[in-house]
């Protein structure tokens, strides 16, 4: 016997008094019924209330019963346990008196009365003070997949009380085991260091041992370079099935070695199961390229090529009049595919947009290799798609959405059959409320026909540009601007559509190059977003640009009209826009003055306006956002903490998503918190300019250092950890010990990822007084200055750049986006709903 207690193990104890399968079939009443009837039990029950009884009158006994819960049937269970402890002058009378007591329980258990009385035996166990029996239960994962949560919590209830007098042994798996923890850890007393540790992330050694256990000529490996030559690092499981003349079969089982060494995760989108390239399969890749030293190329390792992957257009479709200083025909393919988005990158757009608005957001973007490509992705969940393109002009960023928008991949995936016909409004509101191109008299009545018209659109659409790369046309000028109004008019068109589906769009512009933009090119951006911005909003179902800003009349008297609330006289701007690159949080007013005036509204235009909010940098939300759908992917869930941890030392949703995706899928314990190991690990793959990216370099690596171990560095190894000098530590060492993550005793460090909750503006305060030097009062320093009225107040968040981590790291608070308009002067609009204007028109 041993102690009383609930423990989880993976071998079965020698010689328990009863053993319990916990199935699909067992109910409360098997289990309570079993632990009843077992003799060994009813010989350790009958011990026990004999032993609790010694020393104490009937009295005191039954008060002990009734303080320990024995409060059955008004009490009666408690006189019946009274009754068998008692002293009889022959022996068959207590032998009756003992037996009586055992039916009673036994009819507890039966199953007729309520789950709480058939707890009596559990408790009258724990009265036990003497070394416990054992019970084994045997815990298959049917149990958990099979059975109602309602049937299992009262079983899990029933063993956390056999617990309290029972030396219970839960045997399982260690998969089986986390679940259990993960699902009932709630309903009992387990704890999570009673199980083997979860799978840590691949290290260094792990990475070593992939690269040296794979066939460098082997499948798996091929699969490897077939994502490493993706521009997103992704491909559907269908894909991959379509490049190798294996099985399937054959195929899945090189995916799961990949899963299990930690070099790829896969993740659902809909009814396809895609596979994403993680760090750790690069890194292995790299390592097998330098122990051959060549580097091998998809060409030499993939039998077969890659499935469809949508329209193709000739390269010099984008290139705008060349202007001094601004390359030509260059990172532009023969042809120009739409891919899919990374799972990391479609959540940073999608969390960075402002519904029915703009988020603009400093990040550096790569330029792609083929400046003319497209991304997409669609999230079946929350039904939401994505659409991504790099600017470079005006033509070339609205062709490249427009076609990503018209991808095959939108007809199948998002606005499928089914879809459409259950959305359909009519083909009067489509054509003359909505405005979307194509909607025929045949094409209202059959929505493949419309699909159809739309494909042909976006089909005439790239053969213009194929035109105008080889110089067919009579007058560049006006033929560039009948491309870009096509694909203006396409890419309207569909956005409507989408809404009418309930499918939000968000349209990801990357921005590579902004720093480099004259203020001539950023008034072309900002004149060809708010433009594009007023055909893609509406009011009701009628589309905002014709309604407001529409000066063809013979486009104007076709169209319906609407009839404006004046309660509501506000429209929206559907969807969302996503401004990224190095800078661009820079443009925020540029951006504001145009969208406030697209173009001139006309005569008479109906009483309402399109309030449209632009949001500057990075919110907390934004990355909880990203975050929660990148680690849903992964079965993962998030966390508070997690989130102020990403939100303080990354800075973005991009850099919050990107690291995210380098976790593996958690397939042991589904659903579990993300923890602090996951964080160090998934932090540690950004580079370490990404970490704290407002901050000296020195606090970035070596911060960034930290993260990589879970041990405190003296100095001479951080350095060395972080490729800093010794120097520039003892330099920054201030301002690392008073952050809130890092501790500093002498000359070690430590990081510690555990936000505490206290109010954001005092651990500003605190940080700020362990910083603060002579340079606050000196008037000549930059600090100093940011004091002298009136105040600087950049400045001085260029000198305190780790106020905003610091907010961030207690909590945070969003800063509200602004919100511009557009549209005619509002007389009387309601004062709450009104959005910023700047006079005049809007």
């Amino acid at each position: 016997m041993t102690s009383p207690g609930l423990t989880l193990t993976r071998q079965t104890p020698a010689a328990p008094a009863t053993t319990l399968v916990l199935d699909e079939d067992t109910t409360p009443t098997q289990v309570a019924r079993t632990i009843t009837t077992t003799p060994g039990l009813q010989d350790a029950l009958v011990a026990t209330v004999h032993d609790a009884a010694a020393g104490e009158t009937a009295l005191a006994f039954r008060d002990t019963l009734l303080d320990a819960g024995i409060t059955h049937h008004q009490e009666f269970l408690a006189d019946a346990v009274v009754s068998a402890v008692r002293e009889y002058p022959r022996a068959e009378l207590k032998q009756g008196a003992v037996q009586s007591l055992l039916r009673t329980l036994h009819g507890l258990a039966s199953g007729r009365h309520d789950a709480e009385d058939a707890l009596a035996v559990p408790r009258l166990l724990a009265l036990n003070d003497e070394p416990a029996p054992t019970v084994t239960v045997r815990l298959e994962d049917e149990f958990l997949s099979n059975v109602r949560r309602s049937q299992r919590d009262p079983i899990c209830r029933y063993l956390a009380e056999l617990a309290q007098g029972v030396d219970v042994r839960i045997v399982a798996s260690g998969r089986v085991q986390l679940k259990l923890y993960h699902e009932h850890r709630d309903d009992l007393p387990v704890s999570r260091s009673d199980i083997a540790p979860l799978a840590q992330p691949p290290t260094t050694e792990d990475v070593e041992t992939a690269a040296t256990s794979l066939d460098p000529d082997g499948r798996p490996v091929q699969i490897l370079r077939q994502l490493a030559e993706e521009p997103a690092e992704t491909l559907s499981y269908h894909e991959l099935y379509a490049s190798y003349e294996v099985s399937e079969s054959r195929v899945r089982q090189c995916i799961s070695t990949l899963s299990e060494c930690g070099l790829v995760a896969t993740h659902q989108a809909g009814d396809q199961t895609h596979v994403d390239l993680l760090n750790a399969g690069t890194r292995v890749l790299e390592a097998l390229d330098a122990d051959v030293g060549q580097q091998a190329t998809l060409e030499e390792t993939v039998t077969g090529g890659v499935s469809e992957t949508g329209n193709s257009v000739s390269d010099s479709r984008v290139t705008p009049p060349a202007r001094e200083g601004r390359p030509r025909g260059r990172r532009l393919a023969d042809h120009h595919e739409t891919t899919y988005l990374q799972r990391w990158e479609h959540a940073a757009a999608a969390a960075t947009a402002p519904d029915g608005g703009v988020g603009l957001l400093d990040y550096p973007v790569e330029p792609r290799d083929d400046r003319g490509g497209r991304g997409w992705s669609y999230d079946h969940d929350r039904d939401r798609l994505v659409v991504s393109a790099e600017y470079d002009n005006p033509l070339q960023y609205w062709v490249c959405t427009a076609l990503a928008l018209a991808d095959h991949r939108t007809w199948t995936q998002a606005l499928t059959p089914d879809v459409l016909e259950d959305t359909d409004p009519g083909g009067i509101i489509l054509r003359q409320a909505r405005c979307v191109g194509g909607v025929t008299a045949e094409a209202e009545d059959d929505s493949g026909v419309l699909v159809e018209r739309l494909q042909e659109w976006a089909s005439d659409l790239a053969e213009l540009t194929r035109r105008l790369s080889h110089g067919e046309y009579d007058d560049e000028n006006r033929f560039r601007g009948e491309i870009l109004r096509s694909a203006l008019g396409l890419a309207g068109s569909i956005v409507h559509l989408l809404d009418v589906a309930g499918i939000t769009v968000t349209r990801e512009v990357r921005l590579p190059r902004f720093r480099q933009f004259d203020d001539s090119d950023r008034g072309d951006l900002a004149r060809t977003l708010s433009i594009g911005a007023a055909i893609q909003s509406r009011y009701g179902h009628f589309a905002a640009y014709r309604q407001l800003l529409e000066s063809r009349e013979d486009k104007q008297r076709a169209a319906l009209h609407p009839d404006v609330d004046a309660e509501g006289p506000y429209g929206s701007l559907i969807g969302g826009f996503t401004l990224v690159g190095p800078g661009v949080e820079s443009f925020q007013e540029d951006l504001e003055d145009a969208l406030q005036r697209p173009g001139e509204v006309v005569e008479d235009a109906p009483e309402f306006q399109v309030p449209v909010t632009v949001q500057s940098g990075s919110t907390r939300s934004g990355v909880a956002t990203a975050a929660q759908h990148v680690l849903a992917g992964k079965d993962l869930s998030l966390t508070r903490t997690a989130v102020s941890v990403l939100d303080a030392l990354t800075g973005t949703p991009y850099d919050a998503a990107k690291a995210l995706h380098q976790l593996a899928g958690e397939s042991k314990a589904p659903g579990r918190r993300v923890n602090t190991a996951d964080l160090r690990y998934a932090l540690s793959q950004l580079d370490a300019d990404r970490i704290l990216p407002s901050g000296a370099p020195t606090v970035s690596k070596a911060i960034h250092a930290l993260l990589a171990t879970d041990e405190p560095l003296d100095q001479a190894a951080l350095a060395e950890a972080a490729d800093v000098s010794t120097r520039s530590l003892r330099t920054h060492r201030d301002i690392l010990a008073a952050l809130p993550w890092t501790t500093v005793d002498g000359t070690t460090y430590e990081l510690s990822l555990s936000p505490d909750s206290d109010d954001g503006v005092s651990a500003v305060f605190d940080v700020a007084l362990e910083v603060a030097t002579e340079d606050v009062v000196d008037a000549e320093t930059e600090l100093g200055a940011a004091f002298v009225w009136p105040p600087g107040i950049e400045r001085l968040r260029r000198e305190w750049w780790w106020a905003d981590a610091v907010l961030a790291w207690s909590g945070g608070v969003d800063e509200p986006g602004e919100q511009v308009a557009f549209g005619p002067r509002l007389e009387q609009a309601p004062l709450a709903a009104a959005p910023k204007q700047r006079g005049g028109e809007v």
